[in-house]
């Protein structure tokens, strides 16, 4: 352990320190763009969501959602929760959609709502709230976060981004740089293969 931390875990640090203090640019008038469209989108959807609905309630609380669904609009339960409550996860609305097809328009309308909700709440305002007075984020890397031993970051979290474009796009290179993809297809697998003398 001693020989991990001294040659590899300290000297690891230093680079990360580096990468912390210099930190990552993003785009603010973009994302407060983006933020502003979602959150006039959201205003909207909610509406429909009432109307579709017959009454207004918390479209975030999963209990007054299945009341809504299941209790009002007598929709089949397809998934239960751990506690045996009809289910209203991601999976069980694709699900319920599939088995009705389109005659169950509120729940195309519910998923893009908590997708969007999700952007703004998860990915945007972040980066907002934590932006430095040159528009760059210093996320804090962790070494030892995670079981698997790869690096973790939070406050924000710059990891975990999702593919979509609109988001990924907050993020810029300083004037004369490029960012580069790159992804090691397998890498522990290889290493693995390697070591063992596996072809």
């Amino acid at each position: 352990l001693k020989k991990l931390l001294f040659n590899f875990y300290m000297p690891l640090s230093k680079v990360y320190t580096e990468a912390e203090l210099l930190g990552v640019k993003v785009d603010l008038p973009y994302i407060e763009e983006i933020f502003k469209e979602n959150a006039s989108k959201i205003i909207k959807l909610e509406a429909k969501i009432y109307e579709l609905g017959g009454e207004e309630f918390n479209i975030n609380s999963t209990q007054q959602l299945s009341h809504i669904l299941f209790d009002i609009l007598n929709y089949p339960i397809i998934e239960k929760t751990a506690s045996m409550k009809p289910s209203t996860s991601e999976g069980a609305i694709k699900s319920l959609m599939k088995k009705l097809r389109s005659k169950a328009p509120i729940l195309e309308i519910v998923l893009e709502y908590r997708g969007l909700k999700k952007m703004n709440t998860t990915y945007l305002k972040p980066m907002l709230e934590k932006a430095d007075e040159n528009s760059r984020v210093h996320p804090s890397f962790l070494l030892h976060g995670t079981v698997t031993g790869r690096i973790s970051s939070k406050g924000p979290n710059i990891q975990n981004i999702p593919r979509d474009p609109r988001i990924k796009g907050m993020f810029i290179p300083e004037k004369g740089y490029n960012f580069v993809e790159i992804d090691f297809s397998q890498a522990e697998l290889r290493v693995m293969a390697f070591y063992s003398g596996d072809k």
